[in-house]
This record gives C-alpha cells, sequence and structure tokens, in this order.
C-alpha cells in the first residue's frame, strides 16, 4: 500500500452478533486500535444491532459502524429491506454492497449492488463494493464486467468509494489466494480505475481485500503494493484473533 491511500481493516460479523458477544468484542478490540493517520478500523455487525454499538455502548468506540447491506430504494413496500437512509438517520457511515454471499445465495446481481451503493453515495455514506468471482478460473472476465457498471460513476463519487476483492471460492473454503494472484488482481482493478475513470482516482482508490484473510497471512497480504486493507470475515469473530491482525499490520514500519 502507499501511505496516500487509507488502509481498513473491517470485521464483518456476518449473522453472528449478539449483545453479549459485542459488549466483549467491542471491549477487548478498542484497547488495540492505535491512532495512526490513514488507519481505519471498521465493524459490520449483524444489522439489528448497529443502533446499539453505534450508540448503546458505554465507551466511545475507536472503530467505525459498517452496515452489511442496504436497499436502493429510500422506502416503501420493500418488506426486510433496510434503505440506505435508515442508516444514515442511525449516523452509520459505511456499508458493504454487492457481498459475494449476497450475490451467490440471495441471486442478487450486479446491477442491483450498483444502484445501493450509488443511492447510499449520494446521502454521504461510504460505500464498500465487494468484486467477486465464484470460480478461481473466470477472475479476470467476473472482474472487468463487475467494474464495467461503474462507468458512469463520477470522480466525486469515486471519492466515498472502497473496492473489495473477495474471492467466493475462498470465503467458502477458507483456501487463500496466493499473494502473487491477489496482487495481480488488485493491479487489474487499479489498472481499470485509471484507465476508464483516471489515473489520480486510481491512485487514492483503497482496494482492499477478502479472502481466508488471518492472523497467520495478514501480514504478507498487506504488504502488497495494490492491498490497502483487509475485509475480515471467520477470524474476525474471535477479538484476539482480530485483534492480532491489528497489531500485526499496523506494526509494519512503512504504514
Amino acid at each position: 500500500m502507499t501511505n496516500f491511500r487509507t488502509f481498513y481493516i473491517g470485521a464483518n460479523h456476518k449473522m453472528n452478533s449478539n449483545r453479549k458477544m459485542l459488549d466483549s468484542w467491542c471491549k477487548n478490540v478498542n484497547k488495540i486500535i492505535p491512532n495512526l493517520a490513514n488507519f481505519q478500523v471498521f465493524l459490520a455487525p449483524s444489522i439489528p444491532y448497529l443502533d446499539y454499538v453505534n450508540n448503546g455502548m458505554e465507551s466511545e468506540n475507536k472503530f467505525k459502524i459498517c452496515s452489511q447491506n442496504c436497499y436502493f430504494e429510500s422506502k416503501g413496500a420493500f418488506d426486510g429491506e433496510t434503505s440506505a437512509t435508515m442508516l444514515k438517520d442511525l449516523k452509520i457511515p459505511m456499508v458493504i454492497v454487492g457481498h459475494s454471499e449476497r450475490r451467490y445465495i440471495f441471486g442478487e446481481s450486479n446491477s442491483m449492488a450498483v444502484l445501493k451503493a450509488k443511492n447510499a453515495i449520494s446521502l454521504g455514506m461510504t460505500a464498500i463494493f465487494c468484486l467477486s468471482e465464484k470460480e478461481s478460473n473466470e477472475t479476470k472476465k467476473v472482474l472487468l464486467s463487475q467494474l464495467n457498471d461503474f462507468k458512469n460513476f463520477t470522480v466525486e463519487e469515486w471519492s466515498k468509494l472502497i473496492i473489495a476483492y473477495e474471492p467466493y471460492w475462498a470465503t467458502k473454503t477458507q483456501v487463500n489466494s496466493t499473494p502473487e494472484n491477489i496482487q495481480l488482481n488488485h493491479s487489474l482493478i487499479r489498472n481499470w480505475i485509471s484507465v476508464n475513470v483516471s489515473p489520480r482516482v486510481a491512485s487514492t482508490t483503497s482496494i482492499i481485500y477478502g479472502g481466508a484473510v488471518n492472523p497467520n497471512n495478514c501480514l504478507e497480504i498487506s504488504n502488497l503494493p495494490d492491498v490497502d486493507g483487509m475485509l475480515i470475515g471467520v477470524y474476525c469473530l474471535d477479538p484476539n484473533h482480530f485483534s492480532k491482525i491489528i497489531q500485526t499490520v499496523s506494526n509494519k514500519k512503512n504504514l
């Protein structure tokens, strides 16, 4: 990574949160988050607990709160959905859209994920847009196809966008891609942004990785030149594992 792009470490609790767990998790993780420029930790708890984590705890959190999803309409008869407008009302600053599980389990299309990102960004939120392929032999084709839906985004919209590359096959098998392939795919994404948006936007957009990151491989991944953070699933649930990742990465001399 470079020192002018923010480095993100995100915890995605998926459908695993409860108040007792969150009380312990937040207490432990808050203790070790360093005060560094261009370094941001965020937590995406299960959606029913967003307000509890953001407003219901005794101590102030050192990390940002992120929603795991949103809908692209502001209101209406959309049973079970949560709008970005509602998240904004709860003072939630970030939202994940297009996660591989939303794509491959719930059947959400890339165009729907782009609409979600656009709506959230219009409200001043930061959207973390996940690019994901289901099989390891289709990476380039799928990533370029998903990126092409961003051709009409403005430079201002890109300033509120984080790209997350999270191969679905890696998250499901917990078998990580090689560092060489991670860098190759992040470079592919950055080059697309440079050609289709601008070199300046490409140089300032954070591209984070989310595929079987753990305390043992996080440092090697974080040292890759086009990796600007990590979106962590399984290994974020235990606050000790997640804290170890934060400490390992934040102690890098070049951060």
